[in-house]
């Protein structure tokens, strides 16, 4: 019995598909409102958000639960490790969660308002996103919950610092605009056959890669502002020139493998895009260091010693592992 309802829970995180951007995005909002790295506080917001963005992509998964049987049916709705009750309790239960975190974090009722209510609206913005008709229009919706995280925390922190909070939301939102056109490269095949009419399925996997290129690449250049407005550019510059030159060098890997006729069907596709997909959390943690140098050093390691597991919890889901243990527990 205690087997089965740890593996329940599992599966409940299995839902938020944890990943480190929130995390690593999240404390250069709190640092650019002049909050401090060693305040507890920071960290509750860290954990709030990190709920919000795991109750954004449950969701996504409850709004898209039709398509996701066609083109994402490991996923744990569509797969059946997760009923749908399940999924609406997890949902309440990370949403209670993280607006609690951010009452205990937040010193005014200003703060608490301001705060919850971004959240609030990028949840609004991700579950309206799968009505909005590709295009322009949806690449800007699709990026803005991601730049709501450090505005997020900005307002958690009390607002203030100046004008910094601009630049760090200008980077999320640059380094949002990937988030979903990876998604479109990820699934063009199935798209494809389902009529679904993606900008990866019009233009192809090579322009869309093209696009999120250039995006991340602007990211770094955010950051770099950032940095020289905080009197840090000597550090930073340098590191976003290759942070900034490794990307790209991924990106060019990825589109190469991507017009390889033998790479078709969604793991295929994610697996050429594997060294890209880590190469981007570097342009989180420079935009941290433009801030606190320290703090950016203490995430990057930790991020390097995170990243694998949720790797490899990521394949335990995909590969049907977790829900053939819930069906023989």
């Amino acid at each position: 019995m205690r087997r089965r309802v740890l593996l329940k829970v599992e599966a409940s995180v299995a839902m938020m598909r944890v990943g480190l951007d929130a995390a690593l995005m999240a404390p250069a909002g709190w640092l650019a409102a002049g909050g401090s790295a060693t305040d507890v506080r920071l960290w509750l917001v860290v954990g709030a958000i990190v709920l919000a963005r795991g109750a954004s992509n449950v969701i996504n998964d409850i709004t898209d639960i039709e398509k996701d049987r066609e083109t994402n049916p490991w996923l744990p709705i569509p797969s059946g490790t997760v009923d749908p009750m399940q999924a609406v309790a997890t949902l309440g239960f990370l949403s209670l969660g993280s607006v609690a975190l951010l009452a205990i974090a937040t010193h005014s009722l200003a703060a608490l308002v301001a705060s919850t209510g971004t959240m609030t609206l990028a949840a609004v913005l991700i579950a309206a996103y799968p009505y909005i008709p590709s295009g322009p229009i949806a690449m800007f919706v699709a990026a803005c919950p991601v730049a709501a995280i450090p505005l997020t925390s900005w307002f958690a922190a009390g607002g203030g610092g100046g004008t910094a909070i601009l630049g760090v939301v200008a980077m999320a939102w640059l380094y949002g605009v990937p988030v979903n056109l990876h998604g479109a490269v990820r699934d063009v095949d199935t798209d494809r056959e389902i009529g679904q009419r993606t900008l990866a399925v019009r233009r192809g996997p090579r322009f869309v890669l093209a696009v999120c290129a250039a995006a991340d690449a602007l990211a770094h250049v955010a950051a770099a502002a950032v940095a020289w407005g905080e009197g840090r550019l000597a550090l930073v510059g340098p590191l976003a020139v290759v942070s900034a030159t490794i990307t790209v060098r991924a990106y060019a890997a990825a589109i190469r493998r991507q017009e390889d006729p033998e790479v078709r069907g969604r793991f295929r596709r994610v697996s050429t895009m594997r060294r890209l997909l880590l190469a981007r959390h570097g342009a989180l943690i420079l935009m941290v260091a433009a801030f606190s140098p320290g703090t950016a050093a203490i995430l990057g390691a930790a991020a390097a010693v995170v990243l694998p597991l949720l790797r490899r919890h990521e394949r335990r889901v995909a590969s049907g592992g977790l829900r053939r243990a819930l069906a023989t527990g």
